[in-house]
């Protein structure tokens, strides 16, 4: 038998002198991540950027669910709420603040910020509402992989002035290094296949049309060099 743990070492471990760490979250994806905490009331929730893979971050959805995942998409602007942001990429119609409530999946239908750090996008609830779950992408199809958020904190609040954070990327596994310089392209293959690729079908109230990933394969494009 293994000696007894003398009583100094287990109050040390209590009193946190030898951590126990964590296991890390995964990284990132560029089509789909999921954000579950405890349950809180809010009206506002504000998706901050601080840092990306490449380029301005770029969102082509921010959905927002409550304890009764049977209503839906709680984000969607039909369903009452609305977005506003830190600031657009001018010049790009497709790029604008209304695609991240719209329930469209893709680039076509995203918002692109105007700067790199200190972007954020915003969720105005019809009212105050019980959440507990956040799902965001870049680009749910899986064409694109640039303008990925890898540095980021998702607050919540009732007023404006009462911001708490409820998810951030702290914990998670840092991006592979091929994703996070668009190089490699069996690696960064190999990332964008972990998820079947989805239709532009509205998030949370229509059944997302699904595709072999064998069918994508030579298709895809792995960033947007030269075109937005």
């Amino acid at each position: 038998m293994f000696p007894r743990c003398p009583s100094w070492i287990v109050a040390l471990l209590v009193a946190g002198v030898f951590p126990v760490t964590a296991a890390l979250r995964e990284p990132v994806h560029p089509r789909r991540n999921v954000e579950e905490f405890a349950p809180v009331e809010a009206k506002f929730v504000r998706f901050i950027v601080r840092a990306t893979n490449r380029g301005e971050p770029c969102l082509d959805e921010l959905e927002i669910y409550g304890d009764d995942e049977s209503s839906g998409n709680l984000a969607l602007a039909m369903n009452g709420a609305r977005a506003t942001a830190s600031g657009l990429l001018p010049g790009y119609a497709i790029h604008q603040i209304e695609g991240i409530n719209d329930g469209r999946y893709g680039n076509s239908r995203s918002w692109i910020a105007d700067r790199i750090a200190g972007a954020w996008a915003q969720i105005e609830l019809a009212e105050v509402t019980r959440i507990r779950k956040v799902v965001w992408g870049r680009d749910r199809e899986g064409n694109f992989i640039d303008r990925l958020a890898m540095d980021y904190e998702i607050q919540v609040a009732s007023e404006t002035n009462q911001w708490r954070t409820v998810a951030s990327s702290e914990g998670r596994e840092p991006l592979p290094a091929a994703a996070q310089n668009l190089s490699g392209a069996s690696i960064t293959r190999s990332l964008l296949n972990r998820f079947v690729p989805v239709g532009t079908t509205l998030s949370g109230k229509l059944r997302s049309r699904r595709a072999s990933i064998g069918s994508m394969s030579g298709r895809r494009r792995m960033d947007c060099r030269g075109t937005r």
